[in-house]
C-alpha cells in the first residue's frame, strides 16, 4: 500500500457503523435479476452504502495487488494477522472486484470475508 494516510480513529468508527448494518444483510439472500442478458444482483441499500464509503479516502488502495488479496482473503487466517495498510488493500479488492465480476460483494458477504475484515478493523478502533 503506498497510501500516506491511513484511516484515524474516527473514519474507523464510521466504517464500522456502516459495516455493522451491511453485515445485516446476512440474513437476507441478494437477489439477482435478469433482463435480457446476463443476470445482476440487487443489493440492500446498507451493502451498497458500506462498499460506497470503503470506496472513498482514507480507505482507498491505488496501488493494491488484486492477486496478493485474493490470496490473502482465501488464506485461513490472512485477515486475521492484517495490519491496517493491508486491510485497505482488501477492501479496496473487494470495493473493485464488483467492477469486473457481478456477485463479489454477494461472495464477501455470503462467505464471511466481510464479516472477518470487520472484526479485523475492530481491532485498530
Amino acid at each position: 500500500m503506498n497510501q500516506t494516510t491511513l484511516p484515524d480513529a474516527n473514519a474507523i468508527a464510521q466504517l464500522l457503523a456502516l459495516g455493522q448494518a451491511a453485515l445485516a444483510c446476512e440474513q437476507t439472500p441478494i437477489r439477482w435479476q435478469s433482463g435480457d442478458g446476463l443476470p445482476w444482483p440487487e443489493y440492500p441499500q446498507a451493502l451498497k452504502d458500506f462498499f460506497a464509503a470503503a470506496a472513498q479516502p482514507p480507505w482507498s488502495d491505488s496501488h493494491y495487488q488484486p492477486q496478493a488479496c485474493s490470496a490473502l482473503i482465501r488464506a485461513e487466517d490472512g485477515i486475521a494477522r492484517a495490519g491496517l495498510a493491508t486491510l485497505c488493500s482488501l477492501l479496496t479488492w473487494m470495493v473493485r472486484g464488483e467492477r469486473f465480476c457481478d456477485g463479489h460483494w454477494a461472495a464477501m458477504l455470503e462467505q464471511g470475508h466481510l464479516r472477518r475484515w470487520l472484526e479485523r478493523l475492530a481491532a485498530f478502533a
